[in-house]
């Protein structure tokens, strides 16, 4: 067993106890598998930037562990909102520093590995991160994003399966909350806190198209479409064809 599969190990086992103790509520099976599409993905990313293996196994173990927080949060509260609950970076962040199977790391690897799942679920990370680290918390919080798009496409696209824990419980009906459609305009993230509307996770996701860091990252969302899916669901009125413009336009550009 090599030393990535010797924490893929450790992180099924420690998975499938909360799994088991929620009597197998496939929202934690969910995440279970979304931690290892994030670990492949991030692989991707840092080989794509012809990463030293040392940093590119370190990505993809930052991918495993991001969401570790997500399955004690759910087993207690049943809820994956933050707001509701806890912050599942923090405890993740707790996690991976208290539990002994990282003690094989280097205190740089430990560093990393801890701020990346503390900062990947931020608006943004901190300036005057080792560069490293920088490196790291950037692939980890493009990885997330690329296996996020196409779950939440199918869960919100109409006639889906409908899973308020994955939607957050926001209202279906067909309206925009202008704060969102504001952020959105001016080229900023939009904020998990102004949701009201279904319309505007949509949103929210189309402008995670400014905090992507890596032209692969760039690449796959064209390629995959994720950006025409998510506008063929929101209402086509004049703000948002407009919009759908803007969004395109400066991800063609910085993919180019």
């Amino acid at each position: 067993m090599n030393d990535y599969e010797r924490f893929e190990d450790f992180f099924n086992n420690y998975a499938q106890k909360f799994i088991q103790a929620a009597d197998n509520d496939p929202n934690l099976s969910l995440k279970k598998d979304h931690s290892y599409n994030v670990a492949e993905q991030a692989r991707l990313i840092a080989e794509s930037e012809v990463f030293p293996g040392g940093l590119v196994f370190l990505c993809r173990l930052t991918g495993l562990f991001h969401d570790i927080g997500r399955f004690e949060q759910y087993l207690q509260y049943r809820t994956f909102k933050d707001s509701e609950s806890l912050n599942h970076a923090s405890l993740g962040f707790r996690i991976v520093t208290a539990e002994p199977v990282f003690d094989s790391l280097s205190k740089d690897q430990k560093r990393d590995l801890r701020l990346a799942v503390l900062f990947h679920s931020r608006m943004r990370i901190p300036n005057g991160l080792p560069s490293a680290t920088a490196c790291v918390c950037k692939v980890l919080r493009d990885a997330d994003k690329l296996d996020i798009y196409p779950i939440m496409i199918s869960h919100l696209t109409p006639g889906s399966t409908t899973n308020e824990i994955v939607t957050l419980g926001l209202d279906p009906e067909n309206l925009i909350t202008p704060e969102i459609l504001d952020q959105i305009s001016q080229g900023k993230l939009c904020q998990y806190s102004a949701m009201r509307y279904e319309n505007d996770f949509k949103l929210l996701l189309c402008s995670w198209i400014y905090d992507l860091n890596y032209d692969y990252s760039r690449e796959f969302v064209i390629k995959n479409g994720f950006l025409d899916q998510l506008f063929e669901l929101l209402p086509s009125t004049s703000d948002i064809n407009k919009l759908r413009t803007q969004i395109m336009g400066h991800l063609v550009r910085s993919s180019s």
